[in-house]
């Protein structure tokens, strides 16, 4: 059986990695404890295909507009590459499809970030995009991962709601630390980032400082 060094649990099986801090297993593979589901290993194994082809097509993309020096004026190939990462998205959704609402909301608010960047880049409203909608859907979201971690009882939303708040507040506090004043609703964002995670260890206690040092592997 193998051991975890990190950790100090024993896991069964032929894992290379630990199943809880990713680290790497130690010692002779072993019997599974529970037969393994042969339907998620073939999703696991149709997904990683899929992923391989979109790389591939994201690859030949990006070769045919900037080495092969076509001139239309507008790099088309960036909008085929978002096309296939909104693609990915949705197919993860589709793989994942019994998964908590919290696990859509979060992946789904994630693809509507990375196309109002890309958006802004390309239709050049980079200003607009930085200093309103982006803080305003990280406001949003943050307050409705807070909600749902309210009354989570697994405490599989946590993880999320610890990202976006540093979402929240990582961008104002460098502005700050740049003698910068933040803009209006990265302010916001700020507050509501950080009244967040109050809350949270207001309510959750020592399961918001278990999960960090889980992440961190402290």
């Amino acid at each position: 059986m193998k051991n975890c060094p990190s950790c100090k649990i024993k896991v069964g099986g032929d894992f290379q990695f630990c199943p809880l801090c990713q680290n790497a297993l130690s010692g002779e593979s072993s019997e599974y404890y529970f037969p393994r589901p042969q339907k998620l290993k073939s999703l696991s194994l149709f997904y990683r295909i899929q992923l391989l082809a979109a790389f591939a097509a994201a690859v030949i993309c990006l070769i045919a507009d900037l080495l092969l020096k076509i001139n239309t004026g507008f790099h088309w190939c960036w909008i085929a590459v978002l096309a296939i990462a909104v693609g990915e998205i949705v197919t993860h959704l589709l793989v994942r499809r019994h998964s908590e609402i919290y696990y859509f909301f979060t992946t789904i608010s994630v693809g509507v970030a990375v196309l109002i960047t890309a958006g802004a880049y390309f239709f050049e409203f980079t200003a607009l995009a930085f200093e309103f909608i982006l803080p305003g859907l990280f406001i949003v979201v943050t307050g409705t991962l807070f909600a749902f971690c309210l009354i989570d009882k697994k405490g599989n939303v946590l993880p999320n709601l610890l990202c976006y708040v540093l979402v929240c507040v990582i961008p104002p506090v460098v502005l700050l630390v740049q003698n910068k004043e933040p803009p209006f609703m990265w302010d916001i964002a700020l507050g509501v980032g950080l009244v967040a995670l109050v809350g949270t260890i207001i309510f959750k206690g020592s399961t918001v400082f278990n999960e960090i040092n889980k992440r961190l592997h402290m």
